[in-house]
């Protein structure tokens, strides 16, 4: 299945007792099994120790544990300290990543879901198309009324706009930068990338050094091969879909982009173990020094506990055409069909979005904020890293729809699916042709779609 962005606190395979979900993104990132799901084919929403009926007076609000329990205490003190038009108030649950895909799908079959909630990046899409997730578009009036869209990073509301209107509102970000440990580049006396060739030209001096120069994994429950696939075609102003959200996996700045993967396998810069390696394996390799160069989610450096600088966020890097870029998943908050007043559950997604910053102020979120104002705030300068992703990365992000601008919902299958570890696996073997490589990925991106 798809994977969460890897923070200290959070991830599906959880290292502190308080949360259950490991790596990302998403992930936050992708949301399975949802288009199926029915009242019959899962158990009732009392079977997951949610209410019976819903509180006709007050507006439910989902939350996920995006930062552990600093985090989820904080903001169910802010949610339910909302006092509405005419008296309206608003309740707040946290909802474990642990099976959330079935808690949503039958609490909302049932009549039992919440008026609002955030969670996995490509969950709004397919519920909107299930009709159970209300479009935002009128939320979006208000924030454009008041001048707060204006605080929206760049591309973060167009990621999230279909032709039938907005499915959310953006909140937090999980963005694929490269990092590097600068002991290892000094040692063996080459300097962080500029672009893909001296990318290549530093490999073959660390590789004398038995260190490599791509950290990676397709192995169980990770997706950090896949997304540094994805990030290098979007660094080469490429992407697995065209401008019509249609599968275009063989368009040449793909192929030429798996080339370099294939060369940097075939030469021996990329682990031959990574096609098995899980996300603790993935970490080991940075934490061991094994690799000095690769893709991970803004928040390595407080994965592995490091605090001392060497492990930093590098400059992103020119592709061959002089193109800078990487993926990056936009995570939402997101209005359902059944709640107990659309007007007022939009008037409360208004004042959510104008209250965020208490989110990272307090709450402590380990994830990037989609406001440019949250990135000012004194909490999170001090995320040296963080900053440098916000200030330098995310402005040439693309979602994983790319080269669409929007995402859409049979992202969620493909995203979770197999053929992209596949893809990925015989990629990082080194002893595939890219074009031919595609050409499978391509039929495979075209039955799931």
């Amino acid at each position: 299945g798809f994977t969460l962005p890897r923070w200290p606190e959070m991830r599906w395979k959880i290292r502190e007792s308080e949360m259950s979900n490991s790596h990302n993104g998403w992930s936050r990132r992708g949301f399975l099994g949802l288009a199926g799901a029915t009242a019959a084919g899962l158990a009732s929403g009392a079977s997951f120790g949610l209410p019976a009926r819903a509180d006709e007076a007050a507006i439910k609000f989902w939350d996920m544990p995006w930062g552990g329990t600093t985090y989820n205490n904080a903001m169910k003190d802010l949610v339910e300290g909302y006092a509405g038009p005419g008296g309206r108030t608003a309740t707040y649950q946290t909802i474990q990543w642990a099976n959330f895909q079935q808690v949503f799908a039958s609490a909302l079959a049932s009549n039992t879901g919440p008026a609002a909630s955030t969670g996995g990046a490509f969950q709004a899409f397919q519920f909107a198309k299930q009709g159970q997730v209300l479009y935002a578009d009128g939320i979006i009036d208000k924030l454009r009324e008041s001048g707060k869209i204006n605080d929206f990073l760049p591309g973060t509301l167009e990621a999230l706009k279909t032709k039938e209107g907005y499915v959310g509102i953006p909140w937090n970000l999980d963005v694929r930068p490269i990092w590097v440990r600068t002991s290892l580049l000094e040692k063996a006396g080459v300097e962080a990338p500029k672009d893909w060739a001296s990318w290549l030209t530093a490999g073959k001096t660390l590789k004398k050094n038995g260190v490599y120069a791509f950290a990676t994994g397709a192995g169980p429950n990770n997706n950090f091969g896949y997304h540094g696939l994805v990030s290098l075609m979007i660094n080469n102003a490429g992407g697995l879909f065209n401008e019509n959200q249609e599968p275009d996996a063989l368009y040449d700045r793909n192929v030429e982009a798996m080339e370099f993967v294939r060369e940097m396998a075939s030469e021996g810069l990329i682990d031959p173990a990574s096609v098995s390696y899980s996300t603790d394996n993935l970490d080991t390799m940075w934490r061991t020094g094994k690799v000095a160069i690769g893709y991970h989610t803004p928040g390595l450096d407080k994965v592995l506990g490091e605090t001392d600088g060497d492990l930093v966020v590098m400059s992103p890097p020119e592709g061959p055409h002089g193109d800078k870029g990487t993926a990056y998943y936009v995570n939402n908050i997101m209005m359902y069909a059944n709640n107990p007043s659309t007007p007022d559950t939009e008037e409360f997604l208004v004042w959510y979005v104008n209250n965020l910053a208490h989110a990272w102020t307090v709450g402590k979120a380990p994830t990037l904020p989609a406001l440019k104002s949250i990135t000012e705030t004194e909490e999170f300068r001090s995320r040296k890293q963080a900053v440098k992703v916000i200030e330098e990365w995310q402005p040439v992000c693309k979602p994983m729809a790319a080269r669409s601008t929007a995402s859409f919902a049979a992202l969620a299958s493909i995203d979770a699916g197999q053929a992209v570890t596949r893809f990925t696996q015989t990629m990082l073997a080194g002893r595939t042709d890219a074009k031919k490589a595609l050409e499978r990925l391509q039929s495979d991106l075209e039955d799931l779609m």
